[in-house]
């Protein structure tokens, strides 16, 4: 099994290498320039954010689907599974037609910012302990998620908003990211921290912390050329971090749901979850009471809302200890 494994995941990893090569990314000065020549003037976060900001101090939003993809990692995963006896369900409501490799983030720049080695929790539940997956999140859940999973926080303040006061729980993470160019406001000083986020703006908050590819290619059938989001989803096509819907839409006026983000930022940090550990020690770990293990996005969510120790093997994460 394990010879076979090595064999299969060869081929898969030269496709991998093609769609990694560092040659079809601008570089960062270059990306710097463009975020602050264009991100200032965009409508990016004008459509917003929401959810119930009380009860998690982590948001992080993701994309729509549930992966009927197989990368590399995902691969020796399921041949791992498979000799567990652990079964593979595609789900049908997220599927979709589009199959990108995983981007690693080393090459797509985001293991420059966030953290993509230490697999600590980003996304917390709600106090009665549901997650709410099919949820919406707010623009302060999405900057809180980030501002936690960031590498660094010594920089200067240079952005604030009249509605977000100094002892408001998101405060910090709000100024901090706005000062980098990674959040914005919707003019005249304002941020709205309690209105949802939709797809679009959100895969367009995560571009920012990578290195905008060229050349990306679009399938979708909402998505147009002279959207202002455009650029943003193409990329993250190519990085492998969203797939749209079976019927060839991405639907980015949609909020997206708290499912979605965990799918998605997993996919950016290149973090996939060991279904056979999840499995044989589901009664140690954080769960939640909606979300059981049929729910399309289960693992994910596991992945997201628990940390804990892993090794590689054969390409595929593999749990060795929650913590």
């Amino acid at each position: 099994m394990r010879l076979l494994c090595a064999v299969m995941t060869l081929g898969l990893l030269s496709e991998f290498a093609l769609a990694a090569n560092s040659s079809d990314t601008k570089t960062r000065a270059a990306y710097a320039e463009y975020k602050v020549a264009g991100l200032a003037t965009n409508t990016i976060d004008n459509h917003a954010d929401n959810a119930a900001a009380s009860s998690i101090n982590l948001a992080f939003l993701v994309d729509t689907s549930a992966g009927g993809h197989v990368s590399y990692t995902a691969f020796e995963q399921m041949m791992r599974d498979n000799d567990h006896g652990v079964s593979h369900a595609v789900p049908d409501t997220h599927s979709t037609t589009i199959e990108r490799d995983i981007v690693d983030p080393d090459t797509t720049g985001i293991a420059d910012w966030l953290q993509a080695i230490d697999h600590t929790a980003y996304l917390n539940g709600y106090a009665n302990g549901a997650f709410h997956p099919d949820g919406n999140m707010t623009r302060a859940e999405v900057a809180q998620m980030f501002y936690n999973l960031l590498l660094d926080y010594n920089f200067n303040i240079t952005v604030s908003f009249t509605d977000v006061s100094e002892d408001a729980w998101y405060a910090d993470a709000v100024h901090l990211l706005a000062s980098l160019g990674i959040i914005s406001g919707v003019g005249d000083g304002i941020f709205e921290p309690n209105r949802p986020i939709t797809r679009a703006e959100f895969v367009a908050i995560a571009m920012r912390f990578a290195m905008i590819p060229e050349n990306g290619v679009n399938p979708f059938t909402d998505v147009h050329a002279g959207d202002w989001f455009y650029d943003l989803v193409a990329g993250s096509i190519q990085y492998g971090w969203i797939n749209g819907y079976a019927d060839g839409t991405f639907r980015p006026n949609n909020t997206i749901t708290r499912a979605e983000v965990a799918t998605m930022v997993n996919r950016m940090l290149g973090r996939t979850a060991d279904k056979f550990f999840i499995n044989s020690n589901a009664d140690s770990l954080r769960r939640f009471t909606d979300v059981p293990s049929s729910y399309w996005a289960y693992y994910q969510i596991m992945e997201a809302a628990n940390s804990h120790d892993y090794m590689i093997d054969f390409g595929a994460e593999l749990w060795t200890a929650a913590r």
